[in-house]
């Protein structure tokens, strides 16, 4: 058998009482089996926790009621506790009448949908976010958290290899759907619009990750290859290319590239690229002559232009 992080382990149902007004808190808490005897940990129930700012720690004691195996015996065996010492609010310190902090059944549902409409305000304001973000960019810092997860998504993997393949499924079938890439694409657009210099920030994010990463370029043509020899994308090229073509007969196809070349940023984009070649020197085939080219005919590649228009 293999052993697990929970073999050691013990849940058991605790009271604590108040030495001062004799008011009592029952709960459920997992320990090793030997911690079990000096842990010190009284409750963190939120009524609980203001009597004990109020009262102080060395005002309190605790009783171990009973031990369990799992953590849903624990949470069950609350709620009989409860009734029997009488310790919901305002005799004691429990709010909910089946006990367990965290579990969705433990709260009503209006306190429920309370909670979650204050956490949903909460989580919308740009300083959550800027935490959070903050918190994010530190873990992906930290070795120890990325191999952590990368043993846990691995475990996973091989624990449940039936789940990954449905999981796999549903995804392809996502994203094959053109309804997603509809969706991508609005996304897409808004990004660039609201965001400035999002072009400029996608090209150096690129540029980083061909300079850090070896033989990057290799990778990604593999999978350029890959995916142009699937009969899908074939299919998908191949009645773009009839679209262009019917446009190119009608007209249409010239208008759309006047209409991209007309913007000021494509001029200055080409006239920067044109500025950045280098002249070739070379030789003429027929007058031996010397001229000098930036660009590179495909049909006439070593003749000049006098040469090249007769």
């Amino acid at each position: 058998m293999k052993r697990t992080r929970f073999d050691n382990c013990y849940y058991y149902v605790y009271l604590t009482t108040n030495l001062i007004n004799g008011k009592q808190y029952i709960g459920s808490r997992k320990t090793k089996k030997t911690h079990i005897n000096n842990d010190n940990y009284l409750g963190s129930g939120l009524l609980f926790l203001k009597a004990v700012k109020k009262y102080n720690r060395k005002n309190f004691s605790k009783v171990i009621l009973n031990t369990y195996t799992n953590q849903k015996e624990a949470f069950a065996a609350e709620a009989p506790f409860i009734t029997l010492y009488n310790t919901l609010e305002p005799n004691g310190y429990n709010i909910s009448p089946t006990g367990g902090l965290g579990i969705p059944s433990s709260l009503s549902k209006k306190t429920q949908t309370a909670v979650n409409k204050k956490l949903a305000i909460i989580r919308n304001t740009p300083e959550y976010k800027k935490l959070r973000s903050q918190i994010a960019k530190q873990l992906c810092q930290d070795e120890e958290h990325i191999t952590k997860i990368k043993n846990g998504v691995l475990r996973y993997i091989l624990e449940n290899p039936e789940k990954v393949k449905l999981n796999k499924q549903k995804q392809k079938k996502i994203i094959q759907s053109p309804e997603f890439g509809k969706k991508m694409s609005r996304k897409m657009i808004q990004y660039y619009k609201e965001t400035p210099n999002a072009y400029e920030k996608n090209s150096k994010a690129v540029k980083k990750y061909y300079k850090e990463t070896p033989n990057a370029h290799k990778k990604n043509s593999k999978a350029v290859k890959i995916a142009m020899n699937r009969p899908e994308v074939k299919k998908k090229i191949s009645d773009y290319q009839k679209r262009r073509f019917q446009k190119m007969k009608k007209g249409e196809w010239n208008e759309i590239q006047k209409i991209r070349l007309s913007k000021p940023s494509t001029k200055q984009k080409m006239s920067d690229s044109a500025k950045k070649r280098k002249s070739i020197k070379k030789i003429c085939i027929n007058c031996n002559q010397i001229y000098y080219k930036k660009t590179i005919n495909q049909f006439n590649k070593n003749l000049c232009d006098n040469c090249r228009k007769q």
